[in-house]
């Protein structure tokens, strides 16, 4: 088959583009003709890569059977600014709605809908000169911008909407990451009938042991327990909660040891009761003292709570420099416990980040703390611990269990994840799944 990705992201990107690369290369691995078209690199900081100069087209003939076409779009380090976002979004569909106006015609559009503009455009092109329209949708990406608050403008507002509408309406197939979003994109507007989950793959073998005690001495961390987030530091992410609990242990170890010094001081009967107790609070505080949370990635988000980490003293938290993809599994391997968590929000049910799924592969324990997919992976997969989010006090609990926790429990319930990983997130057996459906939908044609 012939198929041309419509993506604004794509390697050497990273995040959500580096599975848009995966799925090109499973594509050529099973045959198929490939074009893509993209822009120039900029994600996440919103800047072009080095190595990268903006102009109107760039082609790369990368094989007989791969070609990557580059497109001019607005970008903007001030990625925050919806306004700016939405110019890129639009700059983008424009651009590649004339451009697919005269490429090859393909038997398949593949089209990830980040932004929703973009099935849409290609959508009037596959009405103008044929195809089949597949469409991958990650997030509810319009809900989630005007349930946080960044749309003030009713028009905007609408506009978001209708194009939700239109991405559904344009597509011949739709598929998303849980059967969870299907029921909620079902809910929003697409049509049942049409929409399937495929989960988002993980490659298990890119995990490799490494020397973790080299990096923790680098870190001076080395005799810590290190609970890490690796990712998107935005809003949705509510990251904030990792500074309140952070706040709340140090504050509760040294409020307990102020009681135990008075205890000690104190001859009666309320002391005496206290020391019944003082071999479990004093090894509470043991295991508590240990614990530091590692947050590594961009977003909106990042300067404020770093700064945040700073004005308040929270000695257990720290912010280190974003690090590349092939680095990160050494931070993933030093790490005993790693973190994912979501806001409660409606868009977040059916979410599953593409981290949780990395995550599950390292053979570490989880802490979770997001509503509907996540929380059933983790508790179908039993690979972590579950906790409410948004409470500083769950985390802080589910922090105390994890590190009360033997090496031989965390390693098995590591295990347990990578073995999930395997048997769910398989990158051949997704990309199977995808492949399937698109020659389904070519034979339609």
């Amino acid at each position: 088959m012939k198929i041309t990705v419509v993506s604004m992201v794509y390697p050497p990107e990273t995040g959500p583009a580096r599975l848009m690369g995966q799925c090109v290369e499973q594509f050529l691995k099973n045959g198929h003709t490939v074009e893509v078209l993209t822009t120039f690199p900029s994600y996440p900081v919103g800047t072009v890569y080095p190595g990268y100069k903006k102009r109107f087209l760039q082609t790369e003939r990368v094989s007989e059977s791969l070609t990557i076409r580059r497109l001019w779009s607005f970008t903007s380090a001030k990625r925050d600014n919806m306004k700016y976002r939405v110019l890129q979004f639009l700059t983008f569909g424009m651009m590649t709605f004339f451009f697919a106006l005269f490429c090859r015609r393909p038997d398949i559009w593949y089209v990830p809908a980040y932004p929703y503009f973009q099935p849409i455009s290609i959508g009037f092109v596959r009405w103008i000169r044929g195809g089949k329209l597949f469409v991958r949708i990650q997030d509810s990406w319009p809900e989630a911008p005007i349930e946080m608050g960044y749309v003030h403008s009713p028009w905007l507002k609408r506009f978001l909407l209708w194009t939700e509408r239109k991405c559904y309406a344009a597509a011949d197939w739709i598929s998303t990451l849980s059967p969870e979003m299907v029921e909620h994109l079902i809910q929003r507007g697409a049509p049942a009938d049409k929409i399937s989950a495929i989960y988002n793959w993980v490659d298990y073998n890119a995990f490799k042991p490494s020397d973790d005690d080299e990096l923790r001495r680098k870190l001076n961390i080395k005799n810590r327990f290190v609970i890490l987030y690796a990712g998107n530091i935005g809003e949705p992410q509510g990251l904030r909660i990792v500074l309140e609990a952070g706040e709340k242990i140090q504050n509760y170890i040294v409020e307990q040891k102020q009681l135990i010094k008075e205890s000690k001081e104190t001859d009666n009967e309320r002391s005496k009761v206290w020391d019944n107790n003082l071999t479990e609070i004093e090894g509470t505080i043991s295991k508590l003292e240990k614990v530091v949370f590692v947050l590594i990635g961009y977003g909106g988000e990042r300067k404020l709570l770093a700064n945040e980490v700073q004005e308040r003293n929270i000695q257990n938290v720290r912010f280190l420099e974003p690090v590349s993809e092939t680095e990160i599994f050494d931070y993933f391997n030093m790490a005993d416990a790693l973190l994912v968590h979501l806001k409660k929000m409606s868009q977040h049910f059916g979410a599953i980040p593409s981290k949780t799924q990395v995550y599950m592969s390292t053979g570490k324990p989880l802490i979770a703390g997001a509503l509907g997919a996540i929380e059933r992976l983790v508790q179908d997969s039993k690979c972590g611990l579950f906790f409410e989010p948004e409470s500083s006090d769950a985390l802080m609990d589910a922090t105390l269990k994890m590190i009360g926790f033997s090496n031989e429990e965390r390693q098995q319930l590591g295990q347990n994840g990578v073995e999930y990983a395997r048997s769910h997130f398989d990158m051949e057996a997704q990309c199977k799944k995808t492949d399937e459906l698109l020659r389904q939908l070519a034979q339609k044609s």
